[in-house]
């Protein structure tokens, strides 16, 4: 039996037996996430949602593709046939990930080294 969009887990398969899309990052806004620990993710104290970004949206479309070559998958023809496939979609982003990714950027930007980049994540880590 199919679940309801309703009741399935973040984590799981976004359609049934026959749509194994499984993604840690993007989720179908209509899909109430159930995170590993409702205690911490819950408040959103660690996490944040967030639209897509242009990379997100390219990655996506990629996977999506792929998914449905691989399993002929009709919830993915479905998204890719939409006009915007991506619209129910949002990125769940750990602070501390994001964090360390600007760091990465930033030092990126300003010609450090991989020592003085690890330098600056551990700096932003460690506070």
């Amino acid at each position: 039996p199919r679940r309801g969009p309703d009741r399935l887990p973040a984590h799981r398969d976004l359609g049934g037996a026959q749509d194994r899309l499984r993604d840690p990052v993007a989720r179908p806004a209509t899909v109430r996430p159930v995170p590993a620990h409702p205690a911490c993710c819950a408040t959103g104290e660690l996490v944040d949602v967030v639209d897509l970004d242009d990379a997100d949206r390219e990655w996506l479309r990629a996977t999506l593709q792929r998914h449905h070559a691989l399993t002929d998958s009709a919830v993915a023809a479905r998204l890719l046939a939409s006009v915007n496939p991506f619209a129910n979609f949002r990125k769940v982003m750990p602070r501390d990930y994001a964090r360390v990714l600007r760091v990465i950027a930033d030092a990126k930007a300003a010609g450090l080294d991989d020592a003085a980049t690890s330098q600056k994540i551990m700096e932003s880590v460690n506070g």
